[in-house]
């Protein structure tokens, strides 16, 4: 049966990717998305996962526009790249169905009958907002997280970095979280072999190819790393992780923050993804993108 979820989304090219999987996912219920400002502004954000959703005839989903500044300050640079809108500079044509205002998400927040999962693959803005609302975590039964790194516990995760306060807000809130670590999508990243394969597949795979021409990661280098993908089959897909429980705390270097994981026999406050099947990833990956035209 279909899991009811809420997508938080900074739609640029990794999370257009994730955005397709969770619709391809039939253990997913995609109830409504909040776009939040990423790479580029929360307008443009909110155009770009309209029309990603327009290109797979997918219109039935609610988007709405969150705030347009971010909860605290920081001093992180964000990178404008992924080309000039964020997403690769696809020519998608103009959205015809807009974006709601973050007001009307809260009402529709309230107006929920069922628990829903949470997955969160941008700055934590709007989530610390939604938290902050009466009664709102009595509606939420996870969040699930793509942020830190473990293997370089100095990483400025774009996630944290961006607003930190938020995250602090999101991690005190007593709720069951559940983090993919970026150590996932550098791990099960696309190589050249993949993106040509996607290109021959069908008219997603070769819009996909598209934007993955300005895809940067200076980890994976020429490769496409997978990050909210990996976030996205870490819902569905639990029995391909291997998982550890940890302690997270938010740490300052010259103002920007970034995430730590302690572990250790009393840790609780989170669960991690520590490794992942990438084969049964990649299955996933392709048959969730065959799945479009």
């Amino acid at each position: 049966m279909a899991k009811d979820v809420i997508l938080f989304l900074d739609t640029g090219i990794d999370d257009a990717t994730a955005l397709l999987l969770a619709i391809a996912d039939k253990k997913i219920n995609i109830k409504a998305i909040v776009a939040s400002r990423g790479n580029v502004g929360t307008k443009q954000v909110a155009k770009n996962t309209l029309s990603v959703l327009e290109f797979v005839e997918k219109t039935d989903i609610p988007v709405f526009m969150g705030s347009k500044n971010f909860y605290g300050k920081t001093k992180f640079n964000i990178w404008k790249g992924h080309g000039k809108n964020g997403i690769g500079d696809y020519p998608f044509m103009k959205p015809k169905i807009k974006a709601q205002s973050f007001k009307k998400f809260l009402k529709f927040f309230d107006g929920l009958e069922k628990k829903v999962s949470i997955l969160a693959m941008c700055p934590l803005t709007n989530l610390a907002r939604l938290i902050k609302k009466a009664n709102a975590k009595e509606k939420i039964e996870a969040l699930y997280l793509q942020n830190g790194m473990l293997e370089d516990p100095k990483y400025k995760s774009f996630n944290i970095a961006c607003d930190p306060k938020a995250a602090e807000v999101v991690f005190n809130a007593g709720l069951k979280i559940v983090l993919c670590p970026s150590d996932m999508g550098h791990r099960a990243y696309l190589n050249k072999t993949d993106v040509k394969k996607l290109e021959k597949m069908n008219k997603t795979g070769k819009m996909l190819e598209f934007i993955y021409r300005s895809y940067r990661d200076r980890v994976c280098k020429n490769n496409v790393a997978t990050h909210d993908s990996c976030l996205i089959y870490c819902f569905s897909h639990k029995e391909s992780f291997s998982w550890q429980n940890a302690n997270i705390k938010i740490d300052y270097v010259d103002k920007i923050g970034i995430l730590h994981f302690k572990f250790d026999g009393k840790a609780k406050e989170a669960k991690l993804c520590t490794e992942i099947n990438i084969p049964e990833f990649k299955k996933y990956f392709f048959e969730a993108i065959k799945s479009f035209n």
